[in-house]
């Protein structure tokens, strides 16, 4: 996901932004108020920051963030949206890998018959138990991600 913004020109205050994953990019220019925290907060949020940040770093209030955030245009809206939920699948994606990774590995020692051997049979059970539960629960959430995924295609589409 790319995320940028730049002030360009000390006079005109002028704020180009860019953003989008690396299947689309939106591009945004627009003139604000380099003294005004609202105007640079707008740019902000157009650039996709979140607004917590904004407010942070602008000094300004959750309810004035709010309500920048409100007095957008529903396209503008709506592609702030789509991004953020892009960002959150890409969240999702990188843990799952990294989880089912970890859970590979683990599984493999249960390969080891000498290890096996070992092991208290109870605490075995329990851990395939809980392995097999995981990936029922992973399956789970894909097929959710997708009907959610769909579902704000449909949203987004005119």
């Amino acid at each position: 996901m790319l995320i940028a913004y730049l002030l360009i020109s000390k006079s005109l205050g002028l704020v180009f932004s860019l953003a989008g994953d690396t299947g689309s990019r939106f591009l945004t220019i627009m003139l604000v108020d380099k003294e005004d925290p609202k105007d640079i907060a707008k740019a902000m949020i157009i650039a996709g920051e979140k607004p917590i940040d904004v407010a942070r770093i602008t000094g300004l209030s959750p309810s004035t963030m709010t309500r920048i955030k409100q007095s957008l245009p529903d396209d503008v809206l709506a592609r702030i949206s789509e991004e953020k939920f892009i960002r959150l699948q890409d969240s999702i994606m990188d843990h799952l890998e990294i989880t089912l990774d970890t859970m590979g590995e683990i599984l493999s020692q249960f390969n080891d018959k000498e290890w096996r051997g070992k092991q208290n049979a109870q605490e075995l059970a329990a851990s395939y138990g809980i392995f097999a539960d995981k990936s029922t629960r992973i399956i789970e959430a894909t097929e959710a991600a997708n009907i959610a995924r769909e579902n704000q295609s449909r949203r987004l589409e005119p």
